[in-house]
């Protein structure tokens, strides 16, 4: 599915950034994912390694063991590429992540991922190789319709959505309570939109959050309900 035109806005950076990869090395790459049951978009523009690609299209395999309409061919995940001037690593879409060139060279990405990990936005514990499990978490939300704030509320026992979102900040990431403070105040409701993707990021990132594997397992019921 990659395009043939340039899309991705990499002419826009291309003064900062190494060059593309070679045509052969983009063969090798879209194979690898086919071969996963993986599209990709706009790979043929990617200025990085290419190995870093094939280790996010294993990570999205082993989410698929237990989530496996993540890879069907009605659902399957489509892994794209585009350059823009953000602080976003990635974004979801459906069932389209698509990441942001400009920081996949493992330098960039390392220092940005880690001062964000230290104040406590991300997951402690995980590494920039680890994003790809936070998309997944959104692709499987909208796959299969999960309602992450439900899920968090049962485990908690509780109703308040502002209890819910004290609880993840400070249990799993700022990041899961996105918008944190302005939920305190009251002049944001809490939608509970990124606890699903934090949860899958702690959780297949090995961190033994105890909060998160329990969520990921309620997940993992809820989706084969759906499955059967």
């Amino acid at each position: 599915m990659d395009e043939h035109r340039s899309i991705s806005g990499y002419y826009r950076y291309k003064s900062v950034l190494n060059d593309i990869i070679s045509h052969e090395q983009y063969i090798e790459l879209r194979e690898y994912a086919l071969q996963k049951g993986i599209s990709l978009s706009d790979f043929k523009e990617f200025t990085g390694d290419i190995r870093d690609i094939k280790e996010i299209i294993d990570k999205i395999e082993i989410v698929s063991q237990d989530f496996p309409r993540i890879v069907d061919k009605r659902h399957h995940v489509i892994l794209g590429l585009h350059y823009e001037d953000s602080e976003e690593f990635a974004g979801t879409e459906s069932n389209k992540i698509t990441l942001n060139g400009i920081f996949y060279n493992d330098t960039v990405i390392t220092a940005a991922y880690e001062e964000k990990m230290s104040q406590g936005y991300f997951v402690y514990g995980t590494s920039w190789k680890d994003i790809i499990y936070h998309e997944l978490g959104h692709v499987v939300s909208n796959i299969y319709r999960v309602n992450s704030l439900e899920i968090a509320m049962n485990l908690m026992h509780t109703k308040l959505r502002a209890e819910v979102a004290e609880y993840v900040a400070q249990n799993v990431s700022l990041y899961a309570a996105r918008n944190y403070e302005s939920i305190l105040s009251g002049r944001m409701e809490f939608d509970g939109s990124e606890i699903i993707a934090e949860c899958f990021c702690a959780y297949y990132g090995g961190t033994e959050n105890i909060f998160a594997e329990s969520f990921v397992k309620e997940c993992m019921k809820f989706c084969k309900e759906v499955e059967s």
